[in-house]
């Protein structure tokens, strides 16, 4: 088996732009500072990688004008409308130099090389056409790595009107490798609540102390018994967990039994306070 570096392959970075269910386009959305594409092209250059290419949908002056900030990294777009994600893994194979290409979707915030180097040992004497990691038996096939061998079943995919990247990953000769113990890695943002979690997540990875907040918009929504399950949960892995409620209704000694309070410390909290 063979280690692969990240200098002798190419980052093909997928930003269509499209964000249907995000409804505006996430490329720009704030992350540490900066938009997640930024910041997928930051991790590239610390990375190593010989060749960034950004495989975008249009030119669009929010693109340009990264392109000028970066004019190192190469920006390809689109020939072929309707293809998603599999039109951009297309153009970038067909413009990089290198023989493989590690597609990267610019929506995963967390994503690292380092912990996905898994994915970089490729047997010398059967080299595969993708390299391709599974969480939990489920296909990343943008965060895969791709021959350039694949460019011909990719252009015959298109042709024959097969956007569906997951259609690659029934092909032979493609290689699959179990990354669910990196699983958060790959975590995608497709929508304002994936956002919103995200963020919240990035916050508690600064924290000594990690924060989960539980709401919901009416009563009766199952917000207790939800709480209870989790403590459960954190409890049965050793971690030590306290609740704290808010609430509009006026506090007495009677209200314990029954009550949330009492539900949470048979539950396994270590403590409770309203």
């Amino acid at each position: 088996m063979k280690m692969v570096s990240n200098s002798s392959i190419a980052l093909l970075v997928i930003a269509g732009g499209k964000s249907r269910r995000m409804g505006h386009d996430k490329r720009w959305l704030k992350w540490q500072g900066k938009s997640f594409l930024d910041c997928i092209v930051r991790k590239a250059i610390i990375a190593g990688f010989s060749e960034i290419i950004i495989c975008a949908e249009t030119a669009s002056p929010e693109i340009m004008k990264l392109s000028q900030k970066y004019s190192f990294v190469e920006f390809v777009f689109d020939e072929i409308e309707g293809f998603g994600p599999m039109e951009g893994l297309h153009q970038g194979l067909k413009h990089m130099n290198a023989d493989y290409g590690w597609a990267v979707s610019c929506d995963m915030p967390f994503f690292d090389f380092q912990s996905a180097k898994i994915l970089l040992h490729i047997n010398e004497e059967k080299l595969p056409l993708a390299i391709v990691p599974l969480t939990e038996g489920r296909w990343q096939p943008l965060a895969s790595i791709y021959s350039k061998n694949i460019l011909s079943l990719v252009e015959q995919k298109i042709k024959n009107g097969d956007g569906r990247m997951k259609s690659i990953m029934l092909e032979k000769d493609i290689l699959k490798v179990d990354c669910t113990e990196i699983k958060e890695i790959f975590f995608n943002v497709n929508n304002e609540g994936d956002y919103r979690m995200a963020l919240a997540r990035n916050t508690n990875m600064k924290r000594n102390t990690p924060l989960i907040s539980i709401s919901a918009t009416q009563s009766n929504t199952g917000k207790t018994s939800f709480i209870e399950m989790l403590i459960k949960e954190l409890s049965s892995i050793d971690l030590k967990c306290g609740v704290i409620k808010h609430t509009h209704h006026e506090i007495t000694a009677e209200d314990e039994d029954g009550k949330d309070s009492q539900r949470f410390l048979l539950a396994g909290a270590e403590a409770v306070a309203v």
